[in-house]
């Protein structure tokens, strides 16, 4: 199943154990997260795919610097 799940667009297999997975999905857009995880729930043997959380930030923010807390 692993293998079947990366191999969805985006899709990033971080840890399993008892036919559970934790993976990550990204994309470019909100809708190629939505289709990776509809994609997921149905795939055979898939009980359940849940989305818990989201993030997503403007692209032109990713070179700008963070400024570290004293």
């Amino acid at each position: 199943m692993a293998t079947r799940l990366e191999a969805v667009a985006g899709a990033l297999v971080h840890a399993h154990a008892d036919g559970r997975f934790a993976l990550t999905l990204e994309g470019t857009r909100s809708s190629d997260i939505v289709e990776a995880l509809t994609t997921i729930q149905r795939m055979p043997g898939v009980v359940a795919a849940v989305l818990v959380s989201e993030h997503s930030e403007p692209i032109d923010t990713l070179d700008e610097e963070i400024a570290l807390a004293p």
